[in-house]
């Protein structure tokens, strides 16, 4: 019900649904009656002092952090797109398709280096390649991008997306004991599920904002009667002059011209406010990964240390 409502809540303006908000109120009080149905029954499904110790919670923090930034870019870049460009769909999906390739290759190499370093390295490393990826963008993007454009910073963001995930996942193996192997991939699946979500939703309620606050912003410069003003519909209307019947259709459409190019530029920094806000997402993850603590001594996944047969 929560997850719902998190799909639907931009759509249906939040709490201002009543849909959105008896979900959220439902999935809540089901949530807190599994919390206590799992602390006093005797054969619990989920070992919640599992769930709340040791480094588990932060690690559940930094995959849905990785879900974040993976799913928000996501929606980021084809909206960009297609609303900017006029991208259909499928030239949209050959840009992405691209992204998949440095995954492919980075795997390999984060296994490797995870039997040799501390996993927390690997993933500071492809922290800071998704935040260096998302904070180029955020300081180059202009509304001339197209896809090829984006291609750079999207394999960058890809490894390191790579990099961070294995390294995630593998120092929450250090951290297993066998008999919590369910309770650990449910936290995991859940993480990865919620965090995904979150960051869709946030990030297409944070640009429909933020493009309304700079619409807003722009057209606090377009004043009737201001000489550079009147200066670009005169151009405006010279160029369509020769497609429009008379003046008064060509200052129409001169007009209509100027109201998209406000509503370019406002998307434009829509995006390139998305972008920086993951960007700093990014840095609080950072953050955390600061108060990981040292896995068990004798874990048998542990860099070093071989499993008894």
């Amino acid at each position: 019900m929560i997850y719902a409502a998190l799909d639907q809540g931009n759509r249906l303006d939040w709490f201002n649904s009543g849909l959105v908000t008896g979900l959220i109120l439902g999935g809540s009080i089901l949530l807190v009656a599994f919390v206590v149905h799992e602390r006093t029954t005797e054969a619990p499904w989920l070992n919640l002092n599992v769930a709340i110790s040791g480094n588990l919670p932060l690690l559940m923090v930094l995959i849905s952090f990785l879900r974040f930034t993976l799913l928000s870019t996501a929606n980021i870049i084809p909206q960009f797109l297609s609303t900017v460009q006029g991208y259909r769909s499928l030239e949209t999906g050959q840009v992405l398709m691209l992204i998949a390739l440095p995954q492919l290759l980075t795997a390999p190499l984060a296994g490797f280096l995870l039997r040799r370093i501390d996993a927390r390295l690997l993933i500071i490393a492809g922290f800071l390649l998704i935040g260096t990826a998302c904070w180029l963008v955020a300081n180059n993007l202009t509304q001339d991008w197209t896809g090829v454009e984006f291609l750079p910073s999207q394999i960058m963001q890809a490894a390191g997306q790579s990099l961070a995930v294995s390294g995630v996942v593998f120092f929450a193996i250090l951290h297993l004991n066998p008999t919590d192997a369910l309770t650990l991939g449910t936290l995991i699946q859940t993480a990865r599920l919620f965090g995904g979500e979150l960051g869709s939703s946030f990030i297409t309620t944070w640009v429909r904002v933020r493009e309304q606050i700079a619409s807003a912003m722009i057209n606090l410069h377009v004043q009737v009667g201001d000489s550079m003003l009147d200066e670009r519909i005169r151009n405006y209307a010279e160029a369509v002059s020769s497609r429009s019947v008379g003046d008064p259709e060509a200052n129409s459409r001169a007009v209509s011209l100027l109201g998209s190019a406000v509503r370019t530029q406002a998307n434009v920094q829509s995006y390139i406010d998305a972008f920086a806000i993951v960007a700093f997402a990014i840095c609080a993850a950072l953050v955390l990964i600061a108060f990981l603590r040292d896995p068990p001594p004798d874990s048998p996944a542990r860099p070093g240390i071989r499993p008894k047969p």
